[in-house]
């Protein structure tokens, strides 16, 4: 992932609310850079969602999926073929 970038030095202080942790920080931040607000019970959620499948899709970031050949011709009503 790459930052943001500027033709110019930006000068830049962040502030946490005490009790916010770095998931709540990490969700706040990167949707109100694209301008959408999140509430607490949506935090909640996103929380307890990342429980659930947070670590086998950090997983699935980190694999080396380079060897692996695209379907050609994918038809997700179709079983995959071989």
């Amino acid at each position: 992932m790459q930052g943001i970038e500027h033709d110019y030095a930006v000068e830049a202080s962040v502030r946490v609310p005490p009790g916010v942790d770095a998931f709540e920080t990490y969700i706040r931040s990167g949707l109100e850079l694209i301008g959408v607000s999140v509430t607490d019970p949506e935090i909640e959620i996103m929380r307890y969602v990342d429980g659930i499948y947070g670590e086998a899709l950090r997983g699935l970031e980190a694999a080396d999926l380079s060897a692996v050949f695209a379907e050609p011709d994918l038809d997700p009503s179709r079983a995959p073929r071989g």
